[in-house]
């Protein structure tokens, strides 16, 4: 996943939430495991390597990035989403969610 996937994911996961759908019989399970696949990407993300300034690949440095700050205070949130949504509580969740969105940049 790219980072605009991501964070078009966990989007697609508040509206969900939003809408109170129960048909899809695992929908829960799905929508928990996108949760999961978006920490992972921004736990990924921030912690970024590249190879060294000599271009060997056996020295990796961290990379910069800008929104590693942003990632790293939204991976918590997610990880509290996470656990709402394992017991399908869908009013903590959703403001777990929208907390993670008002958090990661656009």
């Amino acid at each position: 996943m790219m980072y605009l996937n991501t964070r078009s994911v966990l989007q697609d996961v508040v509206r969900w939430l939003e809408s109170g759908d129960e048909k899809a019989r695992n929908a829960w399970k799905h929508k928990t495991l996108d949760i999961s696949d978006c920490i992972s990407e921004l736990d990924q993300m921030q912690r970024r390597k590249r190879p060294d300034k000599t271009g060997s690949i056996d020295v990796l440095v961290s990379e910069y990035n800008s929104d590693a700050c942003k990632y790293e205070t939204a991976i918590p949130i997610l990880k509290t989403m996470l656990t709402h949504m394992t017991i399908r509580d869908r009013v903590a969740a959703l403001k777990s969610g929208k907390a993670a969105l008002d958090v990661l940049p656009l």
